[in-house]
């Protein structure tokens, strides 16, 4: 190689109308070489980089289903108002804990805790279903997590209200 580099000097070293008409040195085509695989790399890594953040916003689809499911919870508190308590505390088990006389809060608090519980419950579910899915399980797994998550909260209205305490003292 140190011969070749050499010899191309030389042959450059000539006069200026030799080193027009001469070809480019190895060195020239090799650093042009260069050049286009470090424009190539670039290229691979901005495609690298674009990928890695759409599949970051692609992980934030729960989050938004629970911003807008949270956006629609007084159209859907309406929709489940009718079927009683039960309907009540399966779909909305916080704000109906939030709601309850054993928080001994008062006043405003008393009355902004249930609709901001309301308001909340949906984006942190959409949170809960995400940290959920970064384990790659599948998505009835999800729902089968976030079901759990409900059933919790109505079994703690039920043991607060009191509803089973004619079911066991039979």
């Amino acid at each position: 190689m140190l011969e070749r580099w050499i010899a191309d000097s030389a042959v450059s070293a000539g006069s200026p109308e030799d080193r027009l008409n001469t070809p480019p040195s190895s060195d020239a085509l090799r650093c042009e070489q260069l050049k286009g695989e470090l424009a190539e790399f670039d290229r691979g890594r901005r495609y690298e980089r674009r990928l890695k953040l759409l599949r970051q916003v692609v992980t934030l689809w729960p989050v938004v289903a629970g911003l807008i499911l949270g956006c629609l919870a007084p159209e859907l508190w309406k929709l489940v108002a009718p079927l009683g308590p039960w309907g009540m505390w399966t779909v909305f088990p916080f704000a109906i804990i939030a709601a309850r006389p054993e928080w001994h809060v008062s006043g405003q608090i008393a009355q902004a805790l249930p609709l901001a519980a309301m308001y909340a419950q949906f984006p942190i579910e959409g949170l809960l279903v995400r940290r959920i899915l970064r384990h790659h399980v599948t998505l009835p797994e999800v729902a089968r997590e976030t079901f759990f998550f409900h059933f919790l909260g109505a079994t703690e209205l039920c043991l607060a209200s009191g509803s089973l305490i004619p079911f066991f003292l039979r």
